[in-house]
């Protein structure tokens, strides 16, 4: 039994399989050719572009609702993309943005929006929160240093960043307990610990205030002793000071219940995209400064000259509706893209949202 007939037999039957396969159009069409049924990547593409279009509205609508929110959770990893110097692929990058206030006690509908650009530069973020006043809890990206600086947005950093340069350096050393390393690990292990915890109550505020602090205080402490017995240049002083330099982002959320000790909320949203950066031929973007429109008349224009330049793959994130929907920010005009997914048209980018939206 081939996968795809598998899979609609067991959808048939109720069970729900995860959709996030990234199954690029082309292989669409060859899975419908096998039950006899031709239809053309240029055909599809033009009903899912027409969709997009349709579903603007919607996809403007999670963008504004993701950053009413009091705490916003951001993020960004790269990804190839087309249409760069002498048309070759080159490194772009998806920006995340997430409302999910849960941790802190909150009922509202989590969410997630994507971003879309040709770079990483600040500009994009910037571009992305200008309108928005808040906590933006994310990595020490230097990129965000001019919103913070505006003094609307509170910076808030992410233990699990921090702790994940020690466990580089754990790993290196063979995982051998009693490194500098591991000292660092337990030590930061005791935060999680804590957030595990309190996670979802009402008195998270007073909770870390009596718990958190008292180890972040050793914490500190420890890191300073340390600090000057290591190599300047060593990769453990590098990840000591990562911590210390950004200590006042990594600790505003003992005094703010509503700041989580970590952005892997942010880093869980991302966790499709890499998914399908790891899936051949479906990891593609076309720059939509070749293409800017993906509509019905452009995609249909692509036919003469070959619409095999565009591509797109599909992101899963939770619903603030509720429900589960899959989103992608894309430009340009697609050959290549997800078989459920829907493109919808949002300022310069495009969010493919699909399930339990309606």
């Amino acid at each position: 039994m081939s996968r795809e007939v598998h899979v609609r037999f067991w959808e048939s039957a109720g069970v729900q399989f995860p959709r996030a396969t990234h199954l690029p159009l082309y292989r669409l069409c060859q899975i419908y050719g096998r039950d006899g049924v031709e239809m053309s990547r240029s055909t599809i593409t033009d009903m899912v572009g027409s969709c997009g279009l349709l579903l603007t509205p919607l996809a403007e609508a999670v963008g504004r609702y993701v950053l009413k929110a009091d705490k916003v959770h951001g993020d960004d990893t790269p990804i190839r993309a087309l249409g760069g110097k002498g048309e070759k692929a080159h490194t772009a990058r998806l920006w995340v943005y997430v409302r999910d206030d849960r941790p802190s006690g909150d009922k509202a509908p989590p969410a997630v929006w994507f971003q879309y650009s040709a770079d990483r530069k600040g500009e994009h973020p910037a571009r992305h929160l200008k309108n928005y006043s808040g906590i933006l809890q994310a990595d020490a990206y230097s990129g965000y240093n001019a919103i913070y600086k505006e003094g609307r947005i509170l910076e808030a950093g992410c233990w699990s960043h921090a702790r994940r340069k020690l466990w580089d350096i754990h790993v290196k050393q063979k995982r051998l307990p009693g490194t500098l390393a591991h000292e660092g690990l337990v030590r930061i292990g005791a935060l999680f610990k804590v957030e595990a915890e309190v996670n979802g109550r009402s008195a998270l505020r007073r909770m870390r205030q009596t718990r958190s602090a008292p180890v972040l205080k050793e914490l500190k402490s420890w890191m300073g002793e340390k600090l000057v017995k290591v190599s300047a240049k060593s990769p453990m002083a590098l990840a000591i000071g990562y911590s210390l330099s950004n200590w006042t982002a990594l600790t505003n959320f003992v005094d703010d219940g509503r700041i989580d000790a970590h952005n892997n909320t942010a880093e869980r949203a991302l966790r499709g995209v890499a998914i399908g950066r790891n899936k051949a031929n479906s990891v593609f973007m076309r720059s939509r400064r070749l293409l800017p429109a993906c509509s019905p008349s452009a995609a249909g224009a692509t036919r003469g000259r070959g619409a095999s330049h565009c591509h797109s793959d599909r992101r899963n994130s939770s619903s603030a509706f509720g429900g589960r929907y899959r989103a992608c920010l894309t430009s340009g005009c697609f050959k290549r893209a997800s078989a459920r997914s829907f493109m919808a048209r949002s300022a310069s980018t495009y969010m493919c949202v699909v399930d339990g939206l309606s």
